[in-house]
């Protein structure tokens, strides 16, 4: 979400700049009697007096639909990007939230019987919540368990998280 609110401001500031330069510059020629530049303001003008309420609703409830939208993507909670580790009573430790899930797939499918792993962690006040979707058969869960509750000890230390495994294929009969 970072990135396309920052690409959402740089083309809403890139607009506003420009369209800024623009009345400037409508502006100046008028001063100095030139006409118009760009903006066609003498038809704008006359077009808006013919227009009514009733003509204009379209528009006015795409726009806020759109701020709508925007509004809903903003207010949501998006998950936090750093977790924190155990703290040293100095200085404070974080990892960053994508790393570790992509350390906690790789280190569940190395060290289990799982052909591939997705991990998904979402910090809480003081514990991890933890969901793994495994592709192992359903006898080799507690395995998968085991070992992600091992990785998360090395990592943030005992009793932090909460682990749920999900299995994704189910074991194939010969």
């Amino acid at each position: 979400m970072r990135a396309f609110n920052r690409v959402l401001s740089l083309l809403l500031g890139l607009a506003l700049l420009a369209g800024g330069l623009l009345v400037a510059a409508e502006v100046a020629a008028a001063l100095l009697d030139r006409g118009e530049l760009v903006i066609p303001t003498r038809r704008w003008a006359d077009a808006l007096r013919a227009t009514t309420f009733t003509d204009a609703r379209v528009v006015f409830a795409v726009v806020a639909a759109v701020g709508l939208v925007l509004f809903v993507a903003e207010a949501r909670r998006w998950p936090k990007q750093r977790v924190p580790l155990a703290d040293d009573q100095q200085r404070s430790w974080w990892l960053v939230r994508r790393s570790l899930e992509q350390h906690l797939g790789r280190a569940v499918t190395t060290g289990t019987g799982a052909t591939g792993a997705r991990a998904r962690v979402r910090p809480q006040r003081r514990r991890l919540r933890v969901r793994l979707d495994a592709d192992v058969a359903p006898t080799a869960k507690p395995a998968v368990e085991q070992r992600a509750a091992q990785v998360l000890d090395q990592l943030i230390g005992p009793d932090r998280s909460q682990i749920r495994v999900r299995i994704r294929r189910r074991e194939r009969v010969a």
